[in-house]
């Protein structure tokens, strides 16, 4: 709660220097969103990339195990 309040914080005092610097309120509401917008969308793929790794391991698991396989070190029938 205590960190959301400081982004919008921020978001408005953002807003405010870009709008009263240069004199278009598009820019202040633009740069506000922005300030907000941005933590977000990274931490939309930081989630990601938990995924990723993970199915790179498991890509690497089943080729290990593939290989073990094929060199005839799995299970063997009788």
């Amino acid at each position: 709660m205590r960190r959301q309040r400081a982004l919008w914080v921020a978001a408005a005092v953002a807003a405010a220097v870009v709008w009263l610097a240069s004199g278009w309120p598009v820019a202040g509401v633009l740069t506000g969103l922005a300030v907000i917008g941005v933590p977000w969308l990274l931490a939309q793929f930081s989630g990601g990339n938990a995924t990723v790794e993970r199915l790179e391991a498991l890509q690497e698991w089943v080729r290990r195990t593939s290989d073990v396989l094929a060199a005839g070190g799995g299970w063997s029938r009788r």
